[in-house]
């Protein structure tokens, strides 16, 4: 009898990773995908136009569907969280259309959501460096003034992230494991032995830019860099988090939080890069190449 339970228990899991890997496939299969040179992106228009893969040479650096059915891919939710939480959950469902479409680019735009929130998205492959440059725009179609921030949210599997700080300790109390504060950069070392539980960073920064590895594979993101203070008390320019599975780090950096008035709107941008990287990951030289890749492909964020 114990043997039955463990082949059915074994039955089981195989037969929901074929069920995951199959939906993972659809999501691809129904995706819109831009390419330049050896890169590619892939935009799921049904999950809030949300970006579910970037690739260099074939090689994944964002978390799957498959790994995780709820939280995968690259998104952008509305902050201050507080206040716009049910809003992000009907935002990552819902149903973008295109605006145009071209071979490096994509331009997506959302229907209004609850409470007067419309949002759009251009995203492009630079076919000079490669470069991956998002705008989001969210805008007021109702006919009262709210206030909201931009709050993109990246999915990577767990490995080294960092990023220069502004001040050495965190703006609000953080739980997240194994961080590091040394040579003016924040490093995180995730380690799945110590994720027991959801944790989190909430952190200021400086030089705007946010690293992360992935086996061998160097994520960059730039973003506007904020004055410590001008955030929504709560939100830190940049936050890490780690959900109680382990089975993703979350990459997160928060826009200005705005006053929108009807027919209003703000924009926020970002920047992403990836590269194979191959020497020992010592996080002072990631940095050092980091800050040179930002120079040579002019990755800032005026």
């Amino acid at each position: 009898m114990q043997r039955f339970k463990i082949v059915f228990c074994f039955l089981f899991l195989f037969f929901l990773k074929i069920q995951n890997s199959k939906a993972q496939n659809n999501k691809l299969e129904n995706a819109r995908i831009v390419r330049s040179n050896n890169f590619s992106l892939a935009v799921s228009l049904s999950d809030g136009g949300r970006i579910i893969s970037f690739q260099l040479l074939g090689k994944e650096i964002l978390t799957q569907s498959e790994t995780e059915p709820l939280y995968f891919g690259s998104t952008l939710w509305i902050a201050p969280e507080n206040i716009w939480w049910p809003v992000n959950a009907i935002l990552d469902s819902s149903l973008f259309s295109v605006v145009n479409q071209s071979a490096s680019s994509i331009h997506l735009i959302s229907p209004p959501i609850k409470n007067g929130i419309q949002v759009e998205k251009k995203i492009e492959i630079s076919e000079k460096d490669s470069s991956v440059h998002i705008e989001y725009m969210i805008s007021n179609v109702s006919s009262a003034p709210f206030f909201a921030g931009a709050w993109e949210l990246v999915r990577t599997p767990g490995g080294k992230s960092f990023f220069p700080y502004d001040k050495p300790s965190p703006i609000k109390a953080s739980d997240l494991k194994n961080v590091v504060y040394k040579n003016g950069l924040t490093a995180y070392y995730f380690d799945k032995k110590d994720v027991k539980s959801p944790q989190k960073l909430y952190a200021s920064a400086k030089e705007g830019w946010l690293a992360h590895f992935s086996g061998d594979l160097l994520f960059i993101k730039t973003f506007p860099d904020i004055e410590p203070g001008k955030n929504d008390k709560g939100q830190g320019e940049v936050e890490i988090y780690v959900n109680e599975k382990a089975s993703y780090v979350e990459l997160e950096t928060h826009g200005l939080i705005s006053k929108i008035k009807p027919g209003e709107q703000i924009s926020y941008k970002t920047k992403w890069y990836l590269a194979h990287y191959n020497k020992k990951q010592d996080i002072n030289a990631a940095a050092a190449y980091v800050r040179k890749m930002i120079n040579d492909k002019s990755l800032n964020i005026k």
